[in-house]
């Protein structure tokens, strides 16, 4: 909760979850307050866990991209124009156009086509594909910073920080929706007994305590966005790359 207030955000399921134990342990229902800590900690566990194992599934840049190239003018230096050699079953190191060889390419990690592409002479060949066939010589036709695979990740990054409209909507009606609950549930504990005397206060700060953690909007916060990052890592495991949530 300090932590948000911080940043300027202060009503949010923490707050909810915070006036609910605090509320307990002040009622003497010590163990109900445990719980509700310990569920709480455990959905937020779980859902680092999944994010956790969607971001890890993703194919990361250096697991298809070589270390180092056979660069034929020996001066080490992917440059325009320059010449390099890819041995079977190697990766494509840079964006070219095939000079001399021919066999196939599986791109799978760039475009999400898993059958393999034939190349010969004057065919493309993309960085980070995985080629196989003869001794291929291709001339370099972009920079290491221009070719594909990074422009893919510019793009994909840039994106990432773009939520989508439903994403945003949810978060935002899950801020707003915390205030509401902390008045209705001040209202509950406090209004029966002042219109009925001899009521049991206790019961009712006990009922507008367990009214704050019923309408906790956690699910809403958490599910959503969580759904757009699982949905948008399971579609790139496949080589389908997306422009953001909103596609």
């Amino acid at each position: 909760v300090l932590t948000n207030l911080t940043h300027g955000s202060f009503f949010d399921e923490y707050l909810l979850v915070l006036i609910a134990s605090i509320g307990a342990f002040a009622l003497g229902s010590r163990a109900e307050a445990t719980v509700v800590l310990i569920l709480f900690e455990i959905g937020k566990i779980a859902g680092d866990i999944v994010l956790a194992s969607t971001y890890q599934a993703l194919p990361q840049q250096h697991d298809f991209m070589p270390e180092k190239a056979t660069v034929v003018n020996m001066k080490g230096e992917q440059r325009l124009g320059e010449l390099v050699l890819v041995h079977s079953g190697e990766r494509v190191p840079i964006d070219g156009v095939v000079l001399r060889g021919d066999g196939t390419v599986d791109d799978s990690v760039l475009t999400g086509e898993n059958v393999p592409m034939a190349v010969d002479k004057n065919t493309r060949v993309l960085a980070g594909s995985q080629y196989n066939g003869s001794l291929m010589l291709i001339r370099v036709i972009s920079r290491y910073e221009d070719c594909a695979v990074r422009q893919i990740r510019r793009v994909q990054n840039a994106a990432a920080e773009h939520k989508a409209a439903l994403e945003n909507s949810a978060q935002r009606n899950a801020k707003r929706l915390v205030p509401v609950v902390i008045v209705i549930a001040v209202l509950a504990a406090a209004l029966p007994p002042l219109f009925m005397p001899g009521s049991d206060i206790t019961g009712w700060v006990y009922r507008g305590l367990t009214l704050l953690i019923a309408c906790c909007p956690t699910a809403l916060a958490l599910a959503v966005p969580l759904a757009f990052v699982c949905g948008g890592g399971r579609l790139e495991s496949e080589g389908v790359h997306m422009k953001g949530s909103e596609a």
